[in-house]
């Protein structure tokens, strides 16, 4: 599932943005469209920044906090959260550090990490 995913090409495609044609029009920081433990893996991919999210989205402030609580809620026990972002981010609740992943484009472009959470 993709909290941030109306242009995702695969999975459940979550979107605040309708006109991305998302399976579900819902804002990653408040998942009450789904139950808690329905998925295997849950996939963010947010704006990296405020700037971006205003700028790219006309979406309010990101709040890491709210958007990796819910991706928790939402992922079944032992199953997967998989966070892309600038930056190495923090390890959310209820979740043990699995992986991490850099990924290096060209120069002069900013790597992208992508840490992978396992739910306890």
């Amino acid at each position: 599932m993709h909290p941030f995913g109306g242009a995702a090409e695969f999975g459940i495609r979550c979107d605040i943005n309708k006109d991305t044609e998302p399976h579900y029009v819902a804002d990653a920081h408040n998942l009450k469209c789904f139950e808690d433990s329905m998925f295997d893996l849950v996939i963010l991919d947010p704006p990296y920044d405020n700037e971006q999210a205003n700028k790219l989205y006309k979406t309010p402030p990101l709040k890491y906090k709210d958007y990796i609580s819910e991706a928790v809620r939402v992922c079944k026990p032992q199953g997967f959260i998989a966070m892309y972002h600038w930056v190495m981010t923090p390890r959310p609740e209820g979740t043990t550090y699995y992986k991490r992943i850099v990924i290096l484009t060209r120069v002069w472009h900013r790597p992208r990490v992508c840490c992978i959470f396992k739910k306890e």
